[in-house]
This record gives C-alpha cells, sequence and structure tokens, in this order.
C-alpha cells in the first residue's frame, strides 16, 4: 500500500536527536517521538526502532514491565491521531533488523489505545521470547484485549522454549496477584504453564538461569518450589551457586520439607556450607525432635552468629549447660573468643587481652570484636590502636566498633590524625569517625575539606556542615577557628553557607 508521506515535525526531529544521545530520562522523548508512526517517514521510523531496541536490549522482563507503565503516563489518547488505523503491520517492510521493528510493537503494547494494544499483541506472536508481553496483557483494562492474549499465551506456550517460559514467570505471578484478570483464563493459564515446565525443566541450564534479573529468578523458584518441579540434586547445586538471600531461602524450605527428607538426612544438613540451609535445618530439626540431641554443642561454633544464639537458647531451654565455659575451652579458634564476647562479662576482659598480640589477623580481629561487646564505649584505647593499623581488617573492626559505642575523641585529635595517616582505608575510616564528632567541633576541618574529591564523601560532608545543633555553646576561640576557614579563598565556601554559619554564631557564641 502507498503512503503519503508527511513533513517530520521538529518536535519529533528533535526527540529522536535527544534520544540518539542516550539521556537518562528518556520515556518522555520515546513517547514524542512514536508519533512518527503517524508519519509514514520510513527513515524516521527505523531509527525510533534502533533506539528502543537500544533500550530495551539492556533491560530485564521486569524492568521493561516497569517501563511500560511508566510510559502510559508520558502519552495520552488527546494526540490528533487515530491509532486505529495506524498500520504497524506494513512498517515491518522498513526494517533490515526484526528486533528494532519489535521494539516497537513491545512499546505498542502497552499503549493507551486498545486497538493499538491489540494490533501489536498479534504481530508480537511471530517473534520469539515474546511470551512475558501476551501473558501480562491478560491483566488489560480492555476486555477485548484480555481475550486476545489468553488466546496467544496459550497458543505460545504449546510451542515456547524452557527459556522463554522461565522470563515468564515474573509474569505469571504478577497477572496472578492482578485484579483484572479473568479467573478462569488464568486458571487455564496456569495449568497449562506447569505442565509445560514440567516437560522441559530436564533441560534446565543452571549457570544461565543464574544470569537473570534477580526477580526473574525470585519468581521462578516461588513457582517451582511450590510445585516440587526441582530434584533435590538440582536444588543442591543451585545452593551452591545462588546468592540472594531469599531465593535460598526458597530452595532451603523446599529441599528440607521435601518428601523425600527423612531425619537421617536432615541431620547432615545442619553443617551445610550455606548458612541459609543450616538455619533451616535447626529449625526443622528441632520442629521434630522437641528436644535438643546429641552433638548439639558442636552448632556452638557456628560461624554464624543467629545460628550460635538460637543454639545456646534451645541449650537454656533443655539443659543447664554452661556456654560460658564451653568458649573459654575453645579459645584456639576465632568463634569460640567471639562467643565469650557473647556470653561473657568484663570478668573475661583479662582473658581475651593476650589474645590482642597474636600472630593471627582473624585472632586479633575476632578480639576486638569481643572485647568490644564486653567493654563497649570503655575499650576507646583498644579501638584507637588498632584503628590506626595498617592491616585493613583489624582498622575495620576497630572502626565499627567507635561507630557502633559513639566512641568520641574529639574533632581535632581525629583530624589531626587524619593528615599524619598515609594508608587509604585509615584516611576514609578517620574521615567518617570525623563526620561523627561535635557539629562546631568538627566544622573548621570540614570547611577545609568542603570539595573533598570524592563525590560520595564530598556529600557527606556538606551535609555535615549544613548540620549543627543550635544548642551548643560555641567558645570565641572555636569561633575564631570557623570564621577563618570561611573568609580563607583557598576553601572556596558558597556565600550562602558562609552567610547560614555566621547567623547562627550569633546565637551560640556570645
Amino acid at each position: 500500500m502507498f503512503f503519503r508521506k508527511r513533513k517530520l515535525p521538529d518536535y519529533i526531529r528533535e526527540s529522536l536527536e535527544k534520544l540518539e544521545t542516550e539521556p537518562q530520562d528518556w520515556l518522555s522523548l520515546y513517547a514524542t517521538a512514536y508519533q512518527v508512526l503517524d508519519h509514514k517517514h520510513q527513515d524516521a521510523i527505523v531509527r525510533l526502532g534502533k533506539i528502543g531496541y537500544q533500550y530495551l536490549s539492556r533491560l530485564a522482563i521486569p524492568q521493561i514491565l516497569k517501563i511500560g507503565e511508566q510510559w502510559r503516563s508520558y502519552t495520552s489518547l488527546l494526540w490528533s491521531i487515530d491509532w486505529q488505523t495506524i498500520d504497524i503491520k506494513s512498517m515491518s517492510t522498513y526494517f533490515q533488523n526484526s528486533d528494532d521493528y519489535e521494539s516497537l510493537l513491545i512499546m505498542g503494547s502497552f499503549h493507551p489505545s486498545g486497538y493499538f494494544r491489540e494490533k501489536c499483541l498479534k504481530l508480537l506472536y511471530a517473534y520469539p521470547q515474546t511470551l512475558p508481553f501476551m501473558m501480562i496483557r491478560m491483566n488489560d483494562w480492555a476486555q477485548q484485549v484480555q481475550e486476545q492474549a489468553y488466546v496467544l499465551t496459550m497458543q505460545r506456550l504449546s510451542e515456547c522454549s524452557l527459556e522463554e517460559l522461565i522470563q515468564t514467570s515474573y509474569v505469571l505471578i504478577k497477572v496472578k496477584k492482578s485484579k483484572r484478570r479473568q479467573q478462569i483464563h488464568f486458571d487455564e493459564v496456569e495449568k497449562y504453564y506447569i505442565n509445560r515446565f514440567n516437560e522441559l525443566i530436564h533441560n534446565l541450564d543452571i549457570y544461565n538461569l543464574l544470569r537473570l534479573n534477580v526477580l526473574t529468578r525470585k519468581a521462578f523458584y516461588e513457582i517451582v518450589t511450590e510445585h516440587s518441579l526441582l530434584s533435590n540434586e538440582v536444588i543442591e547445586k543451585l545452593l551452591t551457586k545462588e546468592k540472594d538471600s531469599y531465593c535460598l531461602l526458597l530452595l532451603t524450605r523446599s529441599l528440607l520439607h521435601s518428601e523425600q527428607m527423612d531425619m537421617v538426612r536432615l541431620h547432615s544438613y545442619l553443617y551445610h556450607p550455606s548458612f541459609y540451609v543450616r538455619k533451616e535445618a535447626i529449625l526443622c530439626y528441632y520442629h521434630f525432635n522437641q528436644n535438643i540431641w546429641n552433638g548439639i554443642e558442636e552448632i556452638l561454633l557456628d560461624k554464624s552468629y543467629s545460628i550460635r544464639d538460637y543454639i545456646r537458647f534451645l541449650l537454656r531451654k533443655h539443659t543447664q549447660f554452661d556456654c560460658l565455659n564451653f568458649y573459654l575451652q575453645h579459645l584456639d579458634c576465632p568463634v569460640g573468643i567471639l562467643g565469650v564476647g557473647e556470653c561473657g562479662s568484663e570478668e573475661q576482659v583479662d582473658i581475651l587481652l593476650p589474645y590482642l598480640k597474636s600472630d593471627n589477623e582473624k585472632i586479633v580481629k575476632v578480639t576486638i570484636q569481643a572485647l568490644s561487646q564486653l567493654m563497649k564505649e570503655k575499650a576507646s584505647n583498644i579501638y584507637w590502636h588498632f584503628l590506626l593499623d595498617s592491616r585493613i581488617s583489624l582498622s575495620k573492626a576497630a572502626y565499627q566498633s567507635i561507630i557502633k559505642y559513639k566512641v568520641h575523641y574529639g574533632a581535632r585529635c581525629v583530624y589531626k590524625y587524619y593528615q599524619q595517616v598515609s594508608h587509604q582505608h585509615q584516611k576514609r575510616y578517620l574521615l567518617r569517625i570525623l563526620l561523627a564528632e561535635d557539629s562546631w567541633e568538627r566544622l573548621p576541618f570540614l570547611l577545609e575539606m568542603y570539595w573533598y574529591p570524592e563525590d560520595k564523601l564530598c556529600h557527606y560532608i556538606q551535609t555535615k556542615v549544613n548540620q549543627r545543633n543550635p544548642y551548643k555553646h560555641v567558645s570565641q576561640e572555636l569561633k575564631e577557628d570557623i570564621m577563618n576557614c570561611l573568609t580563607h579563598q583557598q576553601y572556596h565556601i558558597p556565600q550562602e553557607i558562609s552567610d547560614s554559619i555566621i547567623f547562627d554564631l550569633k546565637f551560640v557564641c556570645k
């Protein structure tokens, strides 16, 4: 069919040009540029398809659905365009790359015009990996589009790959939670979807699965664990590779509550490498026994604090077991030292102090942590000593204790050492400690660093400069230090910041 090409309006041309620079906020520009479909301008339509593909190809399905929802807020049916008459099907001949044309259809499936959405939906069926965009329209607000989405989804399910099923997991969960879907249609789709999963799941590639967006993985695990579609062997492999905590929890619960699980196997999972498996296994094991078991005290040396704490609770509940004495007998391992800190009192401080001189860095680190629990702010000298240590793990442990127990050394002292130390981790921790000092005491030193070279820390410094205690009494000496910084041209303090500080000084320094 021959179309008369209309002159491309400047606002569409300008939108296309801006989109090609890949701006961060691109949706409003894309909505404007999408009107090019009404102008039958082949080159511009191809440009729009290429732009759309460049953006969409970087996004996972959940992100594209979010983009679709946002895009509708930028589009309007008030355009002087009859979208029912737009022949987007014929425009496929403009494109050498079908992916570019497909991007127009994907965005069109989110369009406010129901006629246009339905048209794009039918055309999407011809393209692979588009089941998510068909299924999501089962939640459409137009019944005719819902009906079409249901038909196309059922057809695609009969022929789609396992990869496409997995990519659609998030959509299935989303539609299941929706209010507009037709229940009878969804029940049929869900049943068929699960059956297809059951047929194809043996082809699962764990490594490809773990590359997917975490929201997609969560939805996939929710579906396969609810319907027991994964074997224990596959779950075991996933537990060693999966990183997301919620995903690990779903897999663990599925594994431990499977029909194949017995008490002997369950006991073996008490010592599994994964924290989530160990924690869930302990909960299950105690639930079945309703009592402690032989060897439970070994778990007092678990790497996880929450597991150790739970085991101590069970031992207190059922026995008179002396947990502190147990840890004192295991001071040769790091967890034993941590245990003394968790169960002990200041009476055990002298027992732990010699371990600060150990050649084993890990032993020294856990000793700092244990002493901080026993002594809290009283261990300020220990924290300061190791804060200035060249070993990062020890400096970090000391820094965390200082922040946790709100230990203050004085802004002037902290800044003095900040200028003297040579290691970057020392400077980083000292600067953060300086930011936690008194709002007026730290002010002259923060003004000196007002334009700190690292953006994130610069933001923190400038924020803290603006946070000043209005009820603090400021000495004349401190006021002079602050005024010197404000008038020092090298620091380039913005005038409005300087004026604000001078105004506050009138009330806090009298």
